[in-house]
């Protein structure tokens, strides 16, 4: 440093503005330095996300320029876009800067191929995703309600009707009012209990391991409960056996959650309402397809190692061509924001009273339907004396409506988000449960002799 002593006002004036520039040098390298710094950190966090995804790396996106000073997930996303970009491929769908689709087409001009399941797992990652969500959605339902148009035949293998004693003669019919079905009440209670533990278990499995591996292991396990079905003998087997297969329940929370990290929040509602609609028709076909299955096996128990096949055979397709997120698998700090899966997060976010305001409002809506799913088949049998094959058929078209109710909510639930935010979703969420609940009530008000068409032209409408 220059000593100012004996110098003039002119000096004195130029010493300062030496001192001055020598500072904002200073400055001016340290600042050089930490930005050399920090993009040695970004080079070697794109050296290892190239390790990991030059093999996949087949087909790809185009991309505009992005700053490469932006947060580390950020960085992830530009590389890998700019890694496809290099090799002249892009995505089918456009997409955001996360790589989340804001386009929904599950369908393509081609009568051919009329569905859109993606030409690569790499261009077309999203459609992909969606349809293996869907489809293993719809085998888990097929799955969760296959006992259901069964327990005919398992009551009176297993002995539980109140007539048991008259039921080997092979013409009297089995009786279930008092004791058999205060039996079967038990069992779908504990199938509910059983499928509300796997939920809440399944949403820190899906952040750890993924939503492909989880349902592909709801799919792979669930085929072996289904198939042991066939092993059943007494009502002990019975109760353990259902405990199992209701763990297929989970599988609408696994199918959410993958959605979620393919498509963009703009379009989540229609993208998630057709998908569970869809996938929610297993339901339905399973209480047309197990009777059939069950004369043409001529024995109930093999009838079940048909969908318990087909169960295991998806699964291990979709684990080799699908994949959790358009990168590859799925990362908690990148596609979830945070540093990791904690269970004081998850216990924290359980008891969230908004939280529990929304776990009520599900159950009103879909655990409402899961026991209409259950019920209204026996109730059209006790309540107006229809045939067996007429109730089945009447829940069929309760159950096929999901083909565009779900779809319509969800285009509703995105319209009302764009026009008011998150305030639009909970108006359409209050307005739909005030219209489901006026139709359950207006439906448990219908008498006998007002007719069962009466009754199902009301209960469609929730």
């Amino acid at each position: 440093m220059v000593s100012q002593a004996g110098l003039d006002d002119g000096e004195k004036k130029r010493v300062k503005n030496i001192v001055s520039s020598e500072s904002k040098n200073k400055h001016y390298e340290e600042k050089k330095e930490s930005c050399e710094v920090k993009n040695s950190a970004v080079s070697v966090m794109a050296k290892e996300t190239q390790e990991e995804s030059c093999d996949s790396i087949d087909h790809q996106v185009i991309f505009p320029s992005y700053p490469l000073n932006s947060n580390f997930s950020q960085d992830e996303f530009l590389l890998y876009s700019r890694m496809m970009e290099a090799n002249g491929l892009r995505f089918e769908l456009s997409v955001t800067s996360m790589l989340r689709a804001t386009k929904f087409k599950p369908f393509q001009k081609k009568l051919y191929t009329p569905i859109n399941f993606g030409s690569t797992l790499h261009t077309g990652p999203h459609m992909r995703g969606y349809w293996f969500a869907t489809l293993s959605l719809f085998l888990a339902t097929v799955g969760w309600f296959s006992i259901t148009p069964m327990m005919i035949h398992i009551r009176e293998e297993i002995g539980i009707c109140d007539n048991q004693e008259n039921i080997g003669d092979g013409k009297t019919q089995c009786i279930c009012a008092d004791v058999c079905k205060r039996t079967i009440d038990y069992l779908k209670v504990i199938s509910l209990i059983s499928s509300t533990i796997m939920v809440l278990l399944a949403g820190g499995l899906i952040e750890k391991f993924g939503p492909k591996n989880v349902q592909c292991a709801l799919l792979f396990l669930g085929a072996f409960f289904i198939a042991s079905v066939s092993l059943i003998q007494n009502v002990t087997g019975l109760i353990i056996v259902d405990l199992l297969v209701s763990t297929l329940g989970a599988g609408f929370l696994t199918s959410l959650f993958w959605i979620s990290l393919l498509f963009d929040s703009q379009i989540f509602g229609i993208v998630s309402g057709t998908a569970l609609g869809w996938g929610s028709l297993g339901g339905l076909i399973a209480n047309m397809v197990m009777p059939p299955l069950e004369r043409w096996t001529k024995n109930w128990r093999t009838a079940f190692l048909i969908p318990a096949a087909i169960m295991l055979l998806f699964s291990i397709i979709m684990y080799f061509l699908s994949q959790d997120t358009p990168i590859g698998r799925i990362k908690v700090q990148r596609d979830l924001k945070k540093d990791r899966v904690l269970l004081r997060d998850y216990l924290k976010c359980i008891l969230d009273y908004r939280v529990c305001i929304l776990s009520i409002q599900y159950g009103a809506s879909f655990g409402a339907e899961i026991t209409m799913n259950s019920e209204l088949a026996p109730h059209f049998h006790d309540y107006f004396g229809l045939s067996l094959m007429l109730s089945g058929w009447l829940l069929s078209g309760y159950v096929g409506m999901n083909i565009f109710a779900r779809c319509l909510g969800g285009y509703f639930s995105d319209y009302m988000h764009l026009r008011m935010g998150v305030r639009g979703r909970l108006w359409a969420q209050f307005v739909f449960l005030c219209c489901g609940g006026i139709s359950l009530l207006t439906f448990g008000y219908m008498e006998t002799e007002q007719g069962y068409l009466k009754a199902f032209i009301v209960m469609l409408f929730f």
